[in-house]
């Protein structure tokens, strides 16, 4: 397959994907290129494609070539996608400045009295929805970064979203990870590569077999230590 028909998707979601002068970085992006030189899968990491998480979210269930990552893997999506992986566990909690001083025993006691900020058809935010949680209790954007900003801003009250990459983006942008505290723990399930429903199955199978590999070689172990995980 070469590199002009695979669209690899991913976004600015660190430490699993992100860019760094121009150049992709992060836990996903480095296992996808061990991948696909192993697998002989023509598609430099410079091709990847760093667009917001709904975008790509729906561009891999409509183009057979394409692959998305990292996807939490969740009952709701097990149908949508070809599954590549496990790539690592998946954290998603409430999360709030300590100076809020917020805590609460059940979700019901959250969308009555606070403001939640989500990225756009994250797993975590489509397992609220499916909650019945209303609409406007929830301030659906597409980067961390920006949730980040609003809850500075006093805009929202928690974020819910990935634990690591949080205090990643967190640390990135300048500010004391100190000053903020994990409320309630949310939504713990996997992340994995997510390839399109009909993509050539052998493209999937050669990756699949490359990722064993590199486990197996402890070569992913390396990695996770690099980023700190």
């Amino acid at each position: 397959m070469q590199a002009q028909t695979l669209l690899a998707m991913a976004e600015e979601n660190p430490p699993y994907c992100y860019t760094s002068k121009g150049r992709p970085m992060g836990v996903a992006v480095e296992l996808f290129e061990k991948m696909t030189q192993q697998a002989q899968i023509d598609c430099p990491v410079e091709s990847i494609r760093f667009w917001p998480w709904a975008r790509g979210y729906e561009e891999v269930q409509v183009n057979r070539n394409a692959i998305l990552f990292p996807m939490a893997r969740t009952v709701e999506r097990e149908a949508l996608v070809q599954w590549i992986g496990p790539i690592q566990t998946l954290k998603a909690s409430f999360i709030a400045r300590k100076a809020s001083k917020i805590t609460f025993q059940s979700i019901d006691q959250v969308t009555e009295k606070y403001i939640v900020g989500t990225i756009r058809d994250s797993a975590a935010e489509q397992m609220l929805v499916s909650m019945g949680v209303a609409q406007n209790k929830i301030h659906s954007v597409h980067s961390i970064d920006l949730n980040i900003r609003k809850l500075l801003k006093g805009r929202i009250d928690l974020l819910l979203v990935n634990e690591a990459a949080f205090f990643h983006s967190l640390e990135s942008m300048g500010h004391n990870a100190d000053e903020y505290e994990v409320v309630h723990p949310f939504l713990d399930t996997t992340l994995y590569f997510a390839a399109n429903k009909d993509m050539d199955r052998d493209v999937v199978r050669r990756l699949q077999k490359a990722l064993d590999s590199i486990k197996n070689s402890g070569q992913q172990t390396t990695i996770l230590s690099k980023y700190s995980m």
